[in-house]
């Protein structure tokens, strides 16, 4: 089963190829535009028109893909609306030479210039509509479907707990001897009293551990977090708690909780080299 951890790491490695992928095909256009400004006389026009008319829809097909991953690696803050503003700003360049190059078209094989503009607007409105749900949706039926998983444990579980037990067939007679059940009557209340003091001192082990573990964590500066959220974030983990509901818990990205995690596998596998 694949770990929101993994999930958060592939996201992430997509996005970042995606704006290579970006801005060396930027960084090629912008090359093969001051070369053939350099030899512009030497080269047919027409090769020139149809490099700038395939360009723009071009890059807007890819600062859309582009944004619609980040929004799925769950990027935000300043940079990111940045991003957002500046995909906006080439599609509405990208849609005003589209526009004119379609009216155009239009005209030249026969449309008026009243119902030339019709076949460009509607071209360029699903353009636009592609563009705007890719960057609102996201990774949105991901959440989704991993809300309906969690909700749906969460409803079994009680459910569960409140069936009533199977009844099972009474068990065969078979002899005892009287020595046996003196000694088990009598050991019986002691084992049950160890295991009851044990109890709580395993606890407090545990609880001492993950401390000192976060503790060495915010030393080592693996993090900025206080010591006691780390160590509940540990010891949430440690219990099976998924990292998402860790996260909504304590009120930390759940970023920052896989890099706690993360940091303190790492430390253990340091102290056992050790």
């Amino acid at each position: 089963m694949t770990t929101l951890t993994e999930i958060t790491q592939r996201n992430h490695r997509r996005v970042v190829w995606c704006f290579w992928g970006l801005l060396v095909g930027a960084t090629l256009v912008s090359l093969i535009g001051n070369v053939v400004h350099a030899v512009l006389p030497y080269i047919p026009r027409v090769v020139i028109q149809i490099g700038a008319a395939a360009a723009p829809p071009i890059a807007v097909l890819a600062a859309a893909h582009g944004i619609a991953q980040a929004v799925r690696a769950g990027a935000s803050g300043r940079v990111y609306r940045w991003a957002v503003s500046a995909v906006a700003a080439i599609g509405v360049g990208a849609f005003a030479m589209s526009f004119l190059a379609l009216r155009d078209l239009m005209q030249a094989i026969g449309y008026s210039a009243t119902t030339a503009w019709i076949f460009p607007v509607l071209i360029d409105t699903a353009v636009a509509v592609g563009t705007l749900m890719l960057v609102a949706l996201g990774d949105k039926p991901a959440r989704r479907s991993r809300t309906v998983t969690a909700s749906t444990s969460a409803q079994v579980k009680p459910s569960a707990s409140n069936a009533p037990a199977p009844v099972s067939a009474p068990p065969r007679p078979h002899s005892v001897r009287a020595d046996q059940v003196a000694s088990s009557a009598e050991s019986a209340p002691v084992d049950s009293a160890l295991r009851a003091a044990s109890a709580p001192d395993q606890h407090a082990d545990a609880g001492a551990d993950y401390a000192a573990l976060a503790q060495a964590l915010v030393d080592a500066g693996a993090t900025t977090k206080p010591a006691a959220v780390v160590a509940s974030i540990l010891a949430a983990h440690a219990e099976g708690t998924a990292l998402n509901r860790i996260a909504s818990d304590t009120g930390i990205h759940h970023k920052t909780v896989s890099k706690i995690i993360d940091a303190a596998e790492n430390h253990r596998r340091h102290l056992v080299a050790v």
